[in-house]
């Protein structure tokens, strides 16, 4: 084990501990001021955060947290160290429910903003906890573990008093840290009061026995110190600085020899094999950054392909996962059910167009476009009309990576169309044409369109789209009018409409659901992404009964994925949609889009710019030339940002919950790139 000594210390750039408790009354605040001394002599700047502090008192018109005057006297004034304390409440209880007392309630969220903040712009962050481990700290079950300890991912000292239980106490509380996957960087036993020669033995025994328990583990004993002596700082520096804490663990402790097998061994999507880009290890990830095994801090500005729209290390999705963990991963869904899936379900059929009653759970987007396709062609051929076999598709559409997904993807601009020989061959309508904020002459676009449906109504099943933004095929935003045209013409010659609202859904474009911006019910629906906040792979194809009955003619509906309705999917799936169903998607995208509108649509002065487009929470920037991968991709890292020009589009998909700030960070990088290429002729 690597100790953390005072010359190791000086060499370190930063540095956080949680300090938390096996229960209330632990010496918790005795433990960090000491520890604060400790750090305060070896580190240029060292912040002390109590997050939430309860029993407070009125003092010149706010309250007082008596914890900041405590870690103030320790102290004794120095300039290096700061004090935060972000949610204060008088009744002396748990957090939530002294909040609760006074009509509040806590942002959990918020406080993990401001404590990542803090932990950026110090050298060394020890941050209190209140109350033991589960103390409950906000609403919807936030928990002091879960919430903070777990989303921190910090290492935790745990202070447990010295006393009859303590070894049980002590036990539990590194069980459940272990469990999460938290290090326990070391336990300190605290003598809270004065001990008799008879009590000394048990209580020094204590220690004994927890070392021997956790000999992973640096085990140190705090001594009753009178604090009124005249030496107790004295005193309590020197038995301070013999406690030593452990490095943070590595997740990659070899970077270079992980990074040379990852280059020998492992295949990157839509990666050149002979000239692979250069990848960055990722150790940990919240909220919107992404932590290199290296140190850097990268701002995730595309939200891992779309799909992490809660962003990550996200508390309430954590605990969703952890709490089904304990009943069951995995079970077949052929011939068995899970609540989950029901529960999951009965909140979709909320969310979703009226009319779309029916619930097919898949493993990924591409898959359930093509439990989409095989729902139109068995209700065709259920109907009676078994020329229906075919497809229409927009120009510039993308709908996936699988074979029959493929197909209904652009033949000619898009990423596939070197297999099509290999694949069934579409029926491609041109792209619309009018942008989204422009409103369409329906009689034009009527006439442009409907000789395809003329010449080809009998041999199409379905008429699949991405509604109101095609992504992956160049990030075009048209006019949502389209919708209510392809609807009405759908409905005329027997077609059924598929809205891939893959990307498009939860939030993007502005709406929960782009279909909402025509109001128009399809037929079928293709949901993913966003569905798990990205945690799990996940996706579901929705249908009408009208639909269903169809298919029911023709016998059952041919698929069966293995991994159908994961309930570990499932249940995150089912916390995303709650925090999809609060609402505050709505404000961020667009907080989002305004911020977007302000920062990329004056780019549109430079001449290597052909286009500014900004859509809810997409904002893209049109090149006029392709951009160069390799070089884009290093020019963001090195301004602490993860973005991925795709040909001559560079865009921004973040988190619903990112801040202005990383925004503003984002845009900058995306500026310098623009002008320096602008410069370079590029």
């Amino acid at each position: 084990m690597i100790l953390l000594h005072v010359e190791s210390v000086r060499k370190m750039t930063k540095r956080s501990l949680f300090i938390a408790g096996t229960d209330t009354n632990a010496g918790k605040t005795f433990i960090t001021s000491a520890l604060l001394r400790k750090f305060s002599k070896i580190a240029q700047s060292v912040a002390v955060i109590k997050p939430i502090q309860t029993g407070c008192f009125d003092g010149d018109g706010e309250l007082v947290a008596p914890d900041m005057s405590f870690y103030e006297t320790f102290s004794g004034g120095l300039k290096n160290v700061s004090f935060f304390c972000f949610e204060k409440f008088k009744a002396a209880c748990a957090p939530s429910l002294a909040a609760r007392l006074e009509g509040k309630t806590i942002d959990v969220d918020g406080l993990m903003d401001k404590i990542r903040r803090i932990i950026d712009g110090n050298d060394v962050v020890l941050v209190e906890g209140a109350g033991g481990l589960m103390v409950p700290i906000g609403a919807h079950n936030a928990t002091m573990i879960v919430d903070l300890i777990a989303s921190l991912r910090i290492p935790v000292v745990l202070v447990a008093p010295n006393r009859v239980g303590t070894i049980n106490h002590v036990a539990l509380s590194v069980s459940e840290l272990q469990r999460r996957g938290i290090q326990v960087a070391g336990i300190i036993l605290n003598q809270l009061s004065e001990i008799k020669d008879v009590e000394r033995l048990f209580l020094d025994g204590n220690l004994t026995e927890i070392q021997s328990i956790y000999h992973e583990i640096n085990c140190f004993s705090m001594p009753h110190l009178d604090t009124s002596a005249d030496n107790f700082f004295e005193k309590l520096d020197a038995i301070t600085q013999k406690i030593c804490i452990p490095r943070q663990q590595t997740a990659i402790p070899n970077l270079e020899s992980s990074v040379k097998f990852d280059h020998e061994h492992l295949l990157h999507p839509y990666d050149n094999l002979k000239n692979s880009l250069p990848v960055q290890v990722i150790e940990s990830a919240s909220g919107v950054e992404l932590k290199t095994a290296d140190g850097e801090t990268l701002i995730d500005g595309i939200s891992s392909w779309w799909c992490a729209i809660h962003g990550y290390n996200n508390a309430r999705l954590n605990r969703a996962m952890e709490e089904q963990l304990q009943n069951v991963a995995h079970v077949m869904f052929a011939g068995l059910t899970h609540d989950p899936a029901i529960k999951l379900g009965e909140q979709l059929l909320c969310m979703v167009p009226p009319g779309l009653t029916k619930i097919f759970y898949s493993d990924s987007g591409s898959i359930s476009v093509e439990v989409a396709l095989k729902m139109a062609v068995q209700w065709a051929r259920g109907q009676g009309f078994e020329n229906k076999q075919k497809f229409f598709a927009l120009r510039g559409g993308y709908h996936g990576d699988t074979a029959w997904a493929m197909s209904v993807c652009d033949p000619e601009e898009g990423m596939h169309k070197r297999f099509g020989r290999i694949l069934p061959r579409q029926i491609f309508l041109p792209r619309p044409c009018v942008k989204f904020n422009q409103s369409i002459n329906f009689a034009a676009e009527w006439a442009r369109y409907e000789p395809f449906f003329e010449e080809h109504g009998r041999e199409i099943a379905g008429f699949i789209l991405e509604p109101i933004a095609q992504c992956a095929g160049g990030f075009w935003f048209y006019s949502p009018e389209y919708l209510t045209l392809f609807r009405e013409l759908c409905n005329g010659y027997d077609i059924l409409l598929i809205a891939d609202e893959i990307a498009t859904g939860f939030g993007r474009t502005g709406k929960l659901l782009a279909c909402d911006w025509a109001n128009i019910v399809p037929d079928i629906m293709c949901l993913g992404k966003g569905l798990t906040g990205g945690y799990m792979t996940l996706a579901a194809t929705l249908t009408t009964d009208a639909v269903i009955s169809g298919i029911s003619k023709d016998g059952p509906l041919m698929h069966g994925p293995t991994f159908m309705a994961n309930p570990l999917a499932c249940a995150v799936a089912r916390e995303s949609m709650k925090i999809i169903s609060e609402g505050t998607w709505y404000e961020n995208t667009k907080r989002i889009e305004v911020f977007f509108k302000e920062a990329f649509l004056p780019l549109g002065k430079f001449h290597s710019v052909r286009d500014v487009r900004v859509l809810g929470s997409m904002g893209v920037v049109e090149m006029a030339q392709v951009v160069d991968q390799q070089a884009f991709q290093k020019h963001c890292v090195a301004n602490n940002v993860w973005l991925r020009a795709f040909e001559n589009f560079i865009y921004v998909m973040p988190a619903y919950v990112i801040s202005n700030e990383h925004l503003e960070t984002l845009a900058k990088a995306i500026y310098l790139w623009i002008e320096n290429s602008e410069k370079q002729g590029l």
